[in-house]
């Protein structure tokens, strides 16, 4: 409601005396400005991470096929999954269409794991190096500190007033 008046993201993550930007050094402004600020990178590390898992565990991947591909159980099955390969073409374009969206949606979820773990980067990222005070006000918050007594007041309860 009153971000149009105040400009504070503009002031935070811009140029400026109260900007946090000014204090991430170079790992903060990879993970904040070329990670979460373009999705694209995101999902292209996301495609090139999956590639290089697949290339690394293809001799798994080729031993699993080549042993479901010559067993008796397969071939015995033929009678139920023949029907799937002499079918229509049309009903193989609809059958892919379906395989595509499924698969486009678990790779929109992963992503979108990965973004929330880049983000939780990003705040401990902040927490480590942001001060407490940005912009110069270090000498009021001291004053103001020095100004407030913070010594608590001991008091007594009563404890045999719920003995009844």
């Amino acid at each position: 409601m009153w971000n149009d008046k105040y400009a504070i993201l503009t002031s935070w993550f811009d140029e400026g005396d109260y900007s946090l930007m000014q204090h991430l050094g170079l790992k903060g402004f990879i993970v904040s400005h070329i990670l979460l600020d373009n999705p694209i990178v995101l999902k292209t590390l996301t495609i090139l991470a999956f590639l290089v898992v697949s290339w690394i565990s293809m001799p798994v991947w080729s031993f699993a096929l080549n042993r479901i591909l010559v067993s008796g159980q397969f071939w015995g099955a033929w009678n139920s999954w023949s029907k799937v390969v002499h079918a229509a073409f049309p009903l193989k374009l609809v059958v892919a269409q379906f395989a595509w969206k499924f698969g486009a949606g678990k790779f929109e979820e992963l992503v979108g794991w990965m973004r929330g773990l880049i983000i939780d980067w990003e705040c401990r990222i902040f927490e480590e190096m942001v001060p407490i005070t940005v912009g110069g006000v270090e000498e009021e918050s001291e004053e103001i500190i020095e100004e407030v007594n913070f010594e608590e007041e001991e008091t007594e309860f009563d404890y045999d007033q719920y003995d009844e």
